[in-house]
């Protein structure tokens, strides 16, 4: 499984939103991601949820507040 996300530090009461730019193959999609949440989360928190689901981690990246993660079921 792949994982993409960001860091985020606050996402309440206002909400944390990024703009994106995918390009896949020949298209070009912008559009935003968003989210209003309490807590906060990281590559770390999530890497945790998905070791605690028996998730094994074969890669993670961060790098200006967003991560990737690659993980496989054991």
């Amino acid at each position: 499984m792949c994982i993409w996300d960001c860091t985020i530090l606050s996402a309440y009461p206002e909400p944390f939103v990024v703009d994106l730019d995918i390009q896949i193959a020949n298209k070009k999609i912008h559009t935003s991601y968003g989210i209003v949440k309490q807590d906060k989360q990281s590559s770390a928190s999530i890497s945790q949820l998905l070791k605690d689901a028996g998730l094994c981690i074969i890669s993670l990246k961060a790098e200006g507040g967003q991560f990737s993660i690659q993980c496989i079921k054991e």
